[in-house]
């Protein structure tokens, strides 16, 4: 959007605004004894399977149904960690990722490709799961809810002023 009407036309408020992370999107469905891992352009993503397997069966066994969470694997280290996690051996990378989680809805929810789930009523799940069951590398991702165009931009504007050492650790 280039200007304040593109967003009122585009966009409805309120609405969820998230920080930014200079990390690689993943979308894991998990279900009982399975989970796979798919990067944005919907290929399987195998180099991490097993990175967050313990907390997604931890949510999973907590929920007792399959679902999807959509987030963002990154680094606190940057975006160069983040992708050398690829690489066969690179241990110390991969230890350092964390899963920034998005949004969640049931597998049913997504093979239907419907969901009544608004952005509010998932971030209080996300954020109640993620205090109820303990995850190590599964995070909410940082953000709040915008009531109109100006506190958007405001919101960006704080995400974007943070001094370089204050950006947000895992």
């Amino acid at each position: 959007c280039d200007d304040t009407d593109d967003f009122e036309k585009y966009v409805t408020f309120p609405c969820q605004a998230d920080f930014k992370y200079d990390g690689e999107r993943t979308i894991a469905f998990v279900k009982a004894g399975e989970i796979i891992y798919y990067s944005r352009s919907g290929k399987i993503a195998e180099h991490i399977n097993g990175l967050f397997d313990e907390d997604l069966f931890k949510v999973r066994e907590y929920l007792g149904y399959d679902y999807i969470l959509d987030g963002e694997r990154c680094s606190d280290k940057g975006f160069t960690d983040t992708v050398n996690a690829k690489k066969a051996g690179n241990d110390e990378a991969k230890a350092n990722l964390r899963f920034r989680a998005f949004f969640m809805m049931p597998l049913t929810d997504w093979i239907n490709q419907k969901t009544s789930i608004t952005m509010r009523s998932n971030r209080e799940t996300l954020n109640k799961i993620l205090i109820d069951v303990p995850c190590q590398k599964i995070i909410l991702s940082e953000g709040r809810e915008v009531k109109d165009y100006q506190d958007m931009v405001s919101y960006c504007n704080d995400a974007i002023d943070l001094p370089e050492n204050a950006i947000r650790k895992i």
